[in-house]
């Protein structure tokens, strides 16, 4: 059970962190209505279209104008904090 508490834990922080990463870049550009709107179209995409090869092409299509986070950022960030917090790295 142990492996899987600390990929829970992992995981809880990767979430928050990215989430709290995220809303730092789109206040810095000042962007939150575009991002808003943005996310209900994603979020719209999902409900209304049934086949995901084209969801991959509308999500091609608008990547170019998106902000993104690499994931792998908050994903080592959160993880080693993690690691700290309850004491596996020194």
């Amino acid at each position: 059970w142990l492996g899987s508490t600390i990929t829970w834990w992992c995981f809880v922080n990767t979430a928050l962190l990215g989430a709290f990463m995220s809303v730092v870049m789109v206040y810095r550009q000042k962007s939150f209505e575009k991002h808003s709107l943005n996310f209900l179209v994603i979020l719209n995409e999902w409900f209304s279209v049934k086949n995901p090869e084209k969801l991959a092409e509308l999500a091609t299509e608008r990547k170019p104008n998106m902000l993104l986070l690499p994931y792998g950022i908050p994903m080592t960030i959160g993880s080693i904090a993690y690691f700290f917090y309850d004491g596996y790295m020194y």
